[in-house]
């Protein structure tokens, strides 16, 4: 934030390229990037060290509610972009000596002014971190399938058997069938068992009826 009348602008806030250009600002969110505005519009250049900002305010300053105000500030004092210089308590309301009882933060862009101006240059923090590397992703079952025995029929190494295009062990019956995704089924086998024999005809204790069932089953 430019001093009013020190170079005969009014007060602003500026964005610096090599700071826009860090790999830490560029993984800030939307509001860790506008929360980091409003920390900005807080410094007079005088005030380092020393610049109030409360929890509620940066709702307020974020038109948000409590819990992406939190993470915002979490983020910005992870990469580095702020310190708590003194933590604010809930029950702080009154103003004693002029000085607000909220939380009080120190941007590492620029130099301390507060308690006492350092005459040692700015910490820029966040210009020291760097994403963390993504590990390798481990290897699953189905990166083993790795060869195309027949197009649209993917088998493993351990599966392939010599002798046959799809690595499927083939059936001891010649007369096969050629499926299209290259697997062969075996044609349907026919029962061959011989039908039970018809139970025989029932004795009548009537010779006339027995003599007419043996010339009917040619006795």
């Amino acid at each position: 934030m430019s001093k009013a009348g020190r170079s005969g602008e009014p007060r602003h806030v500026r964005l610096y390229e090599w700071m826009t250009n860090s790999p830490a600002w560029r993984s800030l969110d939307v509001y860790e990037r506008c929360l980091y505005v409003e920390f900005k519009g807080r410094y007079s250049g005088a005030n380092n060290g020393d610049i109030a900002f409360s929890g509620d305010e940066m709702c307020v300053a974020l038109n948000c509610s409590n819990r992406p105000a939190d993470r915002a500030c979490d983020r910005l004092v992870e990469l580095g972009f702020v310190k708590l210089a003194t933590k604010g308590h809930f029950d702080w309301k009154a103003r004693a000596e002029g000085r607000s009882r909220a939380s009080t933060w120190t941007l590492t862009e620029y130099p301390l002014d507060y308690p006492t101006h350092s005459a040692m240059p700015a910490t820029k923090d966040f210009m020291k971190w760097r994403a963390e590397k993504i590990p390798p992703r481990k290897k699953t079952r189905g990166d083993v399938v790795t060869r195309m025995a027949v197009p649209r029929h993917p088998v493993s190494e351990d599966m392939a058997v010599p002798r046959h295009p799809n690595g499927v062990t083939t059936s001891p019956d010649n007369d096969q069938n050629q499926e299209m995704n290259g697997v062969t089924t075996s044609p349907a086998y026919t029962s061959t068992t011989t039908p039970p024999a018809e139970p025989p005809l029932p004795v009548s204790p009537n010779p006339t009826l027995n003599a007419y069932a043996k010339a009917k089953a040619g006795a």
